[in-house]
């Protein structure tokens, strides 16, 4: 599914993202660890092919 199909259902529905937000685990390298941090992802922007949120964070941290 592309990103602009993927916004058109984030309203949708009694259950909707927004009303619900879902979570992401964010997977990374740091300092060549492995790390992760657990996200709630609030508001999307769709940019050309690129789709960008807004996010809390839950658990870990996210590096600069």
């Amino acid at each position: 599914m592309t990103a602009a199909r993927f916004v058109a259902f984030w309203s949708e529905g009694e259950d909707s993202f927004i009303e619900d937000p879902p979570n992401a685990t964010l997977f990374f390298l740091e300092n060549k660890n492995m790390a992760d941090a657990v996200v709630v992802l609030r508001v999307q922007c769709l940019a050309g092919e690129g789709l960008s949120y807004e996010k809390d964070v839950l658990e870990g941290e996210i590096p600069a």
